[in-house]
């Protein structure tokens, strides 16, 4: 994983899976063109979390993770999310 600026903290998840939605953006993934939140577009403005939150939220629900805990704090993001099969 590439550095954005902030560290990305994920527990009890897919951790690769996890850290490829959150850098890619729409249409990079042509088998799911509606997915990726683009983080890095996020990183050089703070106020924008709540937004942050919501896109990650529903991207990662759009791959059929479920997300159980999503803090931010200082400049860590900490996922607690899985897949169910």
């Amino acid at each position: 994983m590439k550095d954005i600026g902030r560290t990305l903290e994920l527990e009890d998840s897919d951790i690769e899976q996890i850290q490829r939605i959150l850098q890619m953006y729409l249409g990079d993934l042509k088998s799911a063109p509606l997915l990726g939140v683009g983080i890095s577009d996020f990183i050089a403005d703070e106020t924008l979390t709540s937004t942050l939150e919501m896109k990650i939220r529903e991207h990662l629900k759009r791959d059929g993770a479920t997300v159980k805990r999503l803090e931010f704090y200082s400049e860590k993001i900490r996922i607690d999310a899985h897949y169910t099969p």
